[in-house]
């Protein structure tokens, strides 16, 4: 079987190695995933580079003029003419965005290489699928069959789809491609390995049936009732089996002249347990009949007193996930409650445009 994906990754490129930068740490993530949606979307425009100096355009509410300069791998200058860096200071997701174009530009080579790679593997392993479906036939029932046949013409539809010309794309349009292709594989993997694991088990399957075939089980009942340490074991199991399976068993043991002394014990206590929950559901059903007499009685007298209202009651709001004064500021009406999982970010404040969330 091909190795796996994360040791071809570990040959032929991680794909976190081709939309992340050597200066992630200085980004929040929300941000950094809007500068590669910024990215991705061929937001980033008019790059010139001047020795270790990098300037571009990136496209937002407004045209904003980025500026970074890198010295010795170090980011000794950065500029930005969006509000959020010009009155934080802090990196923008436009500086995040030009960061991933230089990245993009210095590692294309090798994005070329594992497209290559990827596509290469992808072809291999569909083969592969194919080869052992049909040397498993008999093996796989025909939806399977069917599945997996599915799913090897959807992977070779996305090679034909890929463009072939990789060297002439864009360095976003590159990216684009070799993240499908990098997801098409890890999937096609995964599809490999249930296969695998499909044919095992079924043969396994196969295997338990030839076998009770060649040796079907005797169903008999045999117990040792000198021996007093299984009666405590024993008992409460058998009492929880329904009155007709005991009768079935004690049946069986008269007829190879067992004793039959902890089969009546058991139906004894069979009995006495049907007996116990027969009395709890007739007083529950008492209880529901007494209440809904109240339940009737004060909807009558609200009736007369002019108590009652036809406006179903308000479904209480779950707001147990608040914090204590937030719940109280619910119960006063102030503002309905909403999810708190995540906190916005003090850079939305200077924004008004849409960001693609990867």
């Amino acid at each position: 079987m091909m190795d796996k994906p994360e040791k071809l990754s570990e040959q032929y490129g991680d794909f976190n190695h081709f939309h992340s930068t050597d200066y992630d740490h200085f980004f929040d993530k929300r941000i950094r995933n809007r500068g590669l949606s910024y990215y991705t979307n061929s937001k980033v425009e008019n790059l010139i580079c001047n020795n270790n100096t990098y300037s571009a355009d990136v496209i937002g509410t407004e045209s904003y003029q980025v500026r970074i300069k890198i010295e010795n791998s170090v980011l000794t200058e950065i500029s930005c003419t969006c509000p959020y860096h010009k009155e934080t200071s802090k990196y923008c997701k436009h500086v995040y965005a030009l960061l991933l174009t230089i990245q993009m530009q210095a590692r294309r080579v090798d994005m070329i290489e594992c497209i290559h790679q990827y596509t290469r593997n992808i072809l291999d392993l569909v083969k592969e699928m194919d080869t052992t479906v049909k040397n498993n036939g008999k093996t796989l029932y025909p939806y399977e069959i069917e599945w997996f046949h599915k799913r090897q013409i959807s992977y070779q539809e996305t090679i034909k789809s890929s463009p072939k010309e990789y060297e002439q794309l864009k360095d976003f349009e590159l990216f684009k491609v070799f993240k499908e292709l990098n997801f098409s594989f890890h999937m096609l993997y995964d599809d490999f390995t249930e296969l695998n694991e499909r044919i095992k088990n079924n043969q396994q399957e196969i295997e338990m049936r030839r076998q009770e075939q060649q040796n079907p089980k005797i169903d008999t009942f045999t117990y040792t009732v000198d021996d007093s340490r299984i009666f405590d074991n024993v008992d409460n199991q058998l009492s929880n089996m329904d009155l007709k399976t005991l009768y079935q068993v004690k049946d069986k043991l008269k007829n190879s002249k067992e004793d039959t002394k902890l089969i009546d014990r058991a139906i004894k206590n069979r009995k006495k347990k049907d007996f116990l929950e027969q009395e709890r559901l007739q007083k529950l059903r008492k209880q529901e009949r007494i209440e809904n007499r109240l339940t009737f009685g004060e909807k009558l007298l609200g009736v007369f007193l002019g108590s009652t209202s036809n406006k179903p009651k308000k479904k209480e709001k779950n707001i147990d996930y608040l914090m204590p004064w937030e719940q109280e500021e619910v119960r006063k009406g102030n503002y309905d409650p909403w999810n708190f999982e995540e906190e916005d970010l003090e850079e939305d404040d200077y924004y008004s445009e849409d960001d693609f969330d990867s």
